[in-house]
């Protein structure tokens, strides 16, 4: 069942494909504290999703997006255990700037599609597979 949310938000996040390799961030904050995650985070008031996006890859990893498609729009009720969140994920493997951590999450690294890591917090592992399908 789920929660009383006493809030709900949209977020952008953002599968970064390179080499057919995708950037995960080890996370250093709740929830999902030592799992890693992909880039992203929530809309801000005065904002779109696309400008969401852009800020919140830039603020995470220092990478500038020169594009990106949509994946698709993920809301199933509990993804977020903080509040009710629906999340708009895109694709990007064009972008460009120096790969460099955040107080979000300090270590990032590139992981091969058949090599994820165990602990991928949210439901981003099913963001990056539905982001492979869309490339392969």
């Amino acid at each position: 069942m789920s929660q009383n949310y006493k809030h709900f938000c949209i977020s952008a996040d953002c599968v970064l494909i390179k080499n057919n390799q995708v950037l995960l961030i080890k996370r250093t904050i709740k929830p999902f504290e030592g799992n890693w995650v992909l880039p992203g985070g929530h809309l801000e008031k005065e904002e779109t999703i696309e400008e969401a996006l852009q800020r919140e890859v830039r603020e995470e990893t220092h990478l500038n997006l020169n594009d990106y498609q949509l994946i698709n729009v993920y809301s199933e009720i509990d993804r977020d255990p903080r509040e009710r969140t629906v999340s708009i994920a895109f694709l990007s493997q064009n972008f460009e700037g120096k790969l460099k951590g955040s107080s979000e999450g300090r270590e990032l690294k590139w992981f091969s599609q058949n090599n994820l890591p165990n602990n991928i917090g949210f439901d981003h592992q099913e963001i990056i597979k539905d982001a492979f399908n869309l490339i392969n």
